[in-house]
Formats: C-alpha cells, structure tokens, sequence
C-alpha cells in the first residue's frame, strides 16, 4: 500500500546521529551538535521491514491458498496480502522474502496498522484507555466543578484520580478536551506516542481479525494457524526496551516483593503479568510461614532426641500446622484482593470479553437459533460420549500412576522386610554410612522421579485429550484443561504421601513404618516430601538452564549468524498462554499444595519452596525473553479458575493436617480410637469455624472497589464536559441545622 492511502509509517528506530534518516545516507556530527549527510552505501544484507510492524505473519511461499482463493490467487501469502490490504480500516502490509535453513523460502507478512486506524478502531470497540491523573484532576475541579478528596486515606496509596479508566473516544471539535486527559505511553510501552505497542498488537490483529461489516479484513488468523497455512504469528520485539525488561525479569537478586510485575504487563499484557505477580507474591507470602517454621524447629530443640522428629511428634507440630492452615487460608484471600487491585490499576476490573468460537471447533454448520447467524453445532450426546471417553482415559492414567508407587513400595518392602532382606548391611544402615544407598531412601527418590517423568507423560496426552473432547470457546478449552491436568497432578503428586500417612501409617498393610527404622509414619512422609520438593528442582534447573545453556554454546557464533531480527524471532519457540501459561501455573500450585495440606510433615518445607521460588520467577522470564517469540498481549482481570483450586486445597489442608497429626503422628498414641476420632472431627468444625470467622473471603477490597465507583461516577462527566449536579461537593462547615426543628 501506498503511504498516501495508509498514513505515514512509524520508524523502525529513531533516527539518531548513528542511524542513517533515509537509505543510502548516513550522519556525521558536527562539533557544534549539527549533523551532515554523507553518502554511504545501502547495506545489500537480507530485507529488513521498512516499520515496525504490530504482528507479523510467517508462511512458506509456495503454500497454496484453499477453497475459492485458490482460483484467484497463486500462493497463500498473496491472498493474505490481498485480504489484509482489502479492509475498510487501513493496514500496512509489507512481505519480506527469506530463505530459512530448515523451512525452506518463506514468506514475513509484516502488518501494522496507522495511528489513525488504531485510534478509530479504538474507539469502535470502546477500549478502555487511562486518563492522566494530573490533567484529570484539573480538568474535573474546572469544568465539572469536581473536586474529590481522600482525607481519610481509604485507597491510599491511590490519589482520588489515578488510574480511573475509560472507553476510548477519539478527541474531535466537540470533544477536544480528551486529547490532553489520555494517557500516552511511557518508555516501557513503546515508541509510539499515542498506544502502547501492545494494545496496538491487539488492536491490529482484532482489525485483521473482525468481519467486513466492522471495517476488517475477515483473516481467521487462528483457524489458517490450525490447519498449518500460517506458521507463526507473533509480535516483534522492541530491542531497547526488550534488553532493559529481560535484564529487570533475570536479575538474580530482584526480589520477590519488587519483582518488576508493571513492566511486565507493560510489554506482554496482563494474563502473563498476572502470572509473574502470583508467583511473587505467593514466593513472599512464604516469609511469615519461614519464621513461624523456624521459631517451631528452634523450640523444639529443647526436646530430647532428633529436632525435627521432635517436632514431629510433640505439641510443636501441632502449632505449627495451626499457623500453616490459617495461613494459606489467608493467602488465598489476601491474593483475591491484591489481584482485584492489580486489575483495577491495569484497566481490567469487571471487564469481561465474548469469546469467539475456537477454529478447531468441530460441528454441522447451521444458522443461529439465537440471531441467525452461522454457527456450528454438536449435538449433547455426540460431546458427551467425547467428554466421557476423555474422563476414562485420564481415570487409567491415574490407575497407572497409583501401580507405579505401589510397585515402588512393594520394591521397598521385598528388600527391607521381604524374601530380599538381606541384601545390604543392617548395621551399616543404622550407623548412618552409606544413607543414601538405603532401599527407604531409593524408594523416596523413585517415586520424585516417576512423578517428573508421569507429569511429562500425561502433558503429551491431555492435549490430545482436551482436542477430543470439542469445547467451543478459548475459555471452556482452557478450564477443561486445568481440571484434567490438576485432577491428574494431584493423584500423581500426593499419592505416595497419602499411602505412607494413611494406609502405611493406619497399619492397613504388612508394612508397618516400623521396619524403617524410624519414630512413626511421620519422618518417612517428611523424607518422601523432601525428595518430592527437591527432585523437580534439579529436573527444573536442568531443563530451564543447563540445556539452553549448551545449546547456546552450540549455536553459531553471533559474527557468523547472518539472520535479520524477524528471523531470529521466528526461530524461537512458541509460547503457548493456554498450555505454556498453565503448565507453570500447576507447578506453583501443586507446590503449594505440599506445603500447606502436609505441613505437619515437614515445618521446613516453606524453606525450600522459597529457595524454588526466588530463582523461578527468573528461569520463566528467561524463557519468555529469550527462548519464546513475544505474544499478542492478552487482556485478564484475575488468575481465572486457578483462585478456585487454591480455595480447594487451603480447605483440604485443614482436614489433612489434623489427620497427620491426630492419626500418622506419636502424639496421640496413648489415645484409644475412638478418642482420636472425636478430636479429628470436633478439631475440624472448630478449625473451620475459625477460619471463617477471622478471614475474609476476599476479592473485594476496599481500594480497587471505591477507585472503581469514582471511575464509575466521574467519566461520564469528563466524557460530557459537564458540571456535577449540586449536593456532591460536600461541605460540612457550610451546612446549618434549622433552629426550628432542632429541639422539636
């Protein structure tokens, strides 16, 4: 497209004294500050887009096109062209040829759409843009005859007029006034000067995305990645601003509680900022229970024998599972408030978007029997017997991972008490040499290992799975992908916990926990948590590090590599918010679930999940910054159903505990049956009812809720330009009591 039919085309960099202005032609300074043209060469290297594209769309060149375009057009790539130049709102397109080593010619389809076009569609679809507080608060005590004040510090550290959102309206002769309320972006959210690049990102592939009846270009962008037509859609990283995030999200000492969450949202959106701000918070969260564990551990060093089976088994351990049930009821609520404000400030509280159908969809097409349109249909039977046949693979799956610990255990017992007794030197294991080698150790580090490696597994397989079962919406598809993933994690995480507390430790097989050599059931569920808490850590630290670590020493070296930009980005991994995101999700997850359901187990068990969690934050950004391609931010107002999992386990953790405590431990054991059982239930009611009492549900905190009412109440006067109606600036001075009726 012309510039003339498009609109001027943002710069690839700004021009300084090192870049050159125009092709051919180069800067020199002068002493006096002044620059001078001198005519250089044109680089003759591979092409470069001549703009900064808001996506980028990767297809091999002689893909051919489907249905009708093929009658049209040769190859796929210039029916997209065609497509994407064809919509009523303007967008740039320009086509990058390239050579791939391993794909062959390829075609870059670099898409950005004029400020212009982003502004109008902006405003069409009513997309929430911040008001600048400073100006706001002017213009509101001037015009609207507003003006609101915090005295009693409610939303602090918010003023009355930060982070007040609005739909976007483009400023014209009528509404002039809003060309100076609207934030622009700040360095971390691009060059451009009036939306950051990702809003533009979104706004532009939305542009591409929509139907021609709205001014787009009708590119099922999704469905043409399904079916392999597109290779790759991704947005192109800014370099400036993508060394300073990287270094920010990968320095090894940021920490937790400043861990740059703003800037993230800034350059990847919200659903991935969401995910960086819970792991943080969650890593912080763990300090309180550190000092409770540690203050525990040191007092019950005063106790005769082994410190940590002390504590174990004495009033100690009791205190501590108290504290730990309390508090991660308390960390689910308080991170329901904390992600309520984070939404606020990123303009996403109470936002909730329709969500189109999924390309994969599969159905008879038919008209709506809502409005008429076209739809596709699944009759309930046929998504039924898809779900159920999903339901039963992933239910011997479990099966599998349920034989495969009791093989581990049964190994265990035919070594130690079995026909295999013998094998090793008792007297050697009971002087402490050679701990390492015992069959109860291996047994607690097999089954660490068969959890990484049935996790892996299953991974392959609930893909496939949640394929089959045909959800119609990105939503519905990402929800049953949880819950298989977590039902699944949870058997293969907890079960070897549950046998050795339960059904080892209730003597409901012939293997008591006595021929371990230990006080009770209790230190062996302690050492098989350790190994579940440390093996994934090392497993972790291979994958995320150590591997891209040799392969980046493999590759070639950057004086040989001759790719563009574009190129290299398109090289890296895809990075998937629907599986990728949740994938790290479940891990945070099932480690809180060690943590809080079997802290009577271990009282240092916060410690090694914040030793995890202080470098995980720094591992996932480096695989987001240097191993991923960047992605079309997504906007997200919480963590989605993963709030309601965290509710789930903080809950359990109150009947799970108790049952160590009252059942698995030595504290109890003068105790009769029934005695124990009276204490485990009352124990229940009281724990619940005081969980109830003294914790708030959450979600609704006070900052964002009242921040959100005078968004609520002040946009609709700014977007006007009208004065507030008497009786809303209140002044308690100026108000009289009637004499009259004072005394009546």
């Amino acid at each position: 497209m012309s510039e003339e039919a498009s609109g001027e085309a943002a710069p690839l960099i700004e021009p300084t004294a090192e870049t050159p202005l125009v092709e051919g032609e180069a800067t020199e300074t002068k002493e006096d500050g002044t620059a001078e043209a001198e005519d250089v060469e044109a680089p003759a290297s591979k092409h470069e887009p001549s703009m900064v594209a808001d996506f980028v769309l990767v297809l091999r060149a002689d893909k051919k096109p489907r249905g009708k375009a093929s009658k049209e057009f040769d190859f796929a790539w210039q029916w997209l062209e065609s497509k994407l130049s064809a919509a009523t709102r303007t967008l740039d397109v320009e086509v990058i040829d390239v050579e791939h080593e391993s794909e062959g010619a390829l075609k870059f389809v670099c898409v950005t759409a004029p400020a212009a076009t982003i502004a109008d569609y902006a405003d069409y679809i009513n997309y929430p843009v911040q008001f600048k507080p400073e100006e706001l608060a002017t213009f509101s005590a001037e015009t609207c005859k507003l003006s609101l004040s915090d005295e009693m510090g409610v939303t602090d550290p918010w003023g009355c007029y930060d982070y007040i959102y609005a739909a976007y309206e483009e400023p014209n002769e009528e509404k002039a006034h809003l060309k100076d309320l609207w934030k622009t972006p700040d360095e971390d959210e691009g060059i451009h000067p009036q939306f950051p690049s990702r809003t533009r990102s979104q706004l532009a592939l939305g542009i591409a995305k929509s139907s021609k009846k709205h001014g787009g270009a009708l590119v099922k962008v999704d469905t043409l990645m399904a079916n392999g037509t597109v290779l790759a859609c991704f947005s192109p990283n800014e370099p400036f601003i993508h060394e300073k995030l990287e270094a920010a999200m990968t320095s090894t000492w940021t920490m937790p509680w400043n861990y740059p969450v703003d800037r993230v949202r800034a350059y990847y959106g919200e659903k991935i900022a969401f995910y960086f701000a819970f792991g943080n918070y969650y890593t912080t969260a763990l300090i309180p229970l550190m000092v409770m564990g540690g203050l525990c551990l040191f007092s019950a060093a005063s106790e005769r024998g082994d410190i940590v089976s002390a504590m174990l088994n004495t009033y100690w351990n009791f205190i501590f599972s108290a504290a730990a049930v309390i508090w991660s009821n308390y960390f689910v609520s308080a991170w329901r408030d904390r992600q309520a404000i984070y939404a606020k400030k990123w303009g996403t509280l109470n936002t909730e978007e329709v969500q189109p159908d999924r390309p994969e969809y599969k159905g008879v097409d038919i008209p709506s029997y809502v409005d008429g349109s076209p739809m596709k249909y699944m009759s309930k039977r046929s998504l039924f017997y898809r779900r159920a046949f999903s339901t039963f693979i992933t239910f011997l799956c479990i099966c599998v991972v349920i034989g495969a610990s009791a093989t581990v255990f049964y190994t265990r017992w035919y070594f130690i008490a079995g026909p295999g007794v013998g094998w090793y030197d008792a007297e050697v294991e009971a002087s402490g040499k050679y701990y390492l080698f015992t069959a109860k150790t291996a047994a607690s580090i097999a089954n660490a290992v068969l959890v990484v490696i049935n996790s892996a597994l299953y991974g392959l397989v609930v893909v496939w799975l949640n394929n089959t079962e045909n959800w119609r919406t990105d939503a519905e598809y990402s929800n049953a992908y949880i819950a298989k993933h977590f039902v699944f994690m949870a058997f293969n995480s907890y079960v070897a916990l549950v046998y050795i507390a339960f059904i080892e430790g209730a003597d409901l097989v012939d293997d008591p926990c006595s021929l371990y050599g230990v006080t009770s059931c209790l230190d062996l569920v302690a050492e098989q948590l350790a190994s579940l808490l440390v093996v994934p850590i090392f497993v972790g630290q291979l994958t995320d590090n150590f591997i891209p670590w040799i392969s980046k020493k493999c590759a070639k070296a950057e004086e040989e590599d001759t790719r563009t930009q574009l190129e290299k980005e398109f090289d890296l991994e895809d990075y998937d918010t629907l599986l990728s995101l949740n994938e790290d999700y479940l891990t945070l997850v099932i480690q809180f679930g060690y943590v809080s359901m079997f802290a009577a187990a271990m009282p240092f068990s916060p410690y090694i999940a914040f030793i995890n969690n202080f470098f995980e934050p720094k591992n996932d950004a480096n695989k987001l910054c240097n191993g991923s391609r960047r992605v079309i931010a997504e906007n997200a107002e919480n963590i989605g159903v993963w709030a309601s999992i965290l509710k789930g386990i903080a809950s359990v953790s109150i009947v799970c505990n108790l049952a160590l405590i009252v059942f698995t431990g030595t504290m109890f054991d003068t105790w009769t049956v029934h005695h124990r059982f009276l204490t485990f239930f009352g124990g229940q009611y009281v724990m619940f009812a005081l969980v109830n009492i003294i914790i708030p549900e959450g979600g609704k905190p006070d900052q964002a809720i009242i921040q959100q009412k005078r968004q609520d109440f002040m946009v609709p006067l700014v977007l006007q330009a009208v004065p507030v109606e008497d009786g809303h600036n209140y002044d308690p001075n100026g108000v009289q009591d009637d004499p009259e009726e004072c005394c009546a």
